[in-house]
C-alpha cells in the first residue's frame, strides 16, 4: 500500500469517526468521499482486493478497500453482522434465515448470504 493510499484510508476513517449520529459510512472516491445512508446498504460482498457495496435502490458500489476496512469502520453499528469471510450484512435486510445446505440468511432482493461454520453459532444468538 502507498503512502496514498494509507492517508486515504485514513481519512475515510477518520470521516466515518467524525460522523456524529455515525449514520453514513463515507467511502473514498477519486478526489474525496461519497456518503452513503447506512439504512440503504444491504450488504458489502468482498471482490478480492476490492468490496461491492449493494444499496436498496439495486445500485452497486465497488471500493478498493477490502471488507476488514468496513467491518472496522461499521463496529460500533450493531445492524451489520459477518456471517461469512467474504460478507457484511444489514440485518434490516435479511427475511430469513435457513439452517438447509449448511445456513444461509436470505435477503429482501432474494439474495441467499452463505454462514460460515465458524460462525453459525454466533449468527443465531444474534437473530434470536
Amino acid at each position: 500500500m502507498n503512502t496514498t493510499d494509507q492517508i486515504n484510508q485514513l481519512m475515510a476513517l477518520s470521516q466515518n469517526l467524525q460522523e456524529d449520529k455515525n449514520d453514513v459510512l463515507a467511502i473514498p472516491i477519486q478526489g474525496g468521499f461519497e456518503y452513503i445512508p447506512l439504512n440503504e446498504i444491504e450488504y458489502l460482498e468482498a471482490d478480492g482486493s476490492y468490496v461491492q457495496i449493494y444499496c436498496n435502490n439495486n445500485s452497486c458500489k465497488t471500493v478498493s478497500k477490502n471488507l476488514k476496512y468496513f467491518e472496522n469502520a461499521l463496529a460500533d453499528n450493531s445492524n451489520f453482522i459477518r456471517p461469512h469471510r467474504s460478507f457484511l450484512v444489514n440485518l434490516d435486510y435479511v427475511t430469513n434465515y435457513s439452517k438447509s445446505e449448511g445456513g444461509y440468511l436470505l435477503l429482501k432482493r432474494n439474495v441467499q448470504i452463505p454462514i460460515s461454520r465458524e460462525r453459525k453459532q454466533a449468527i443465531q444468538e444474534i437473530l434470536k
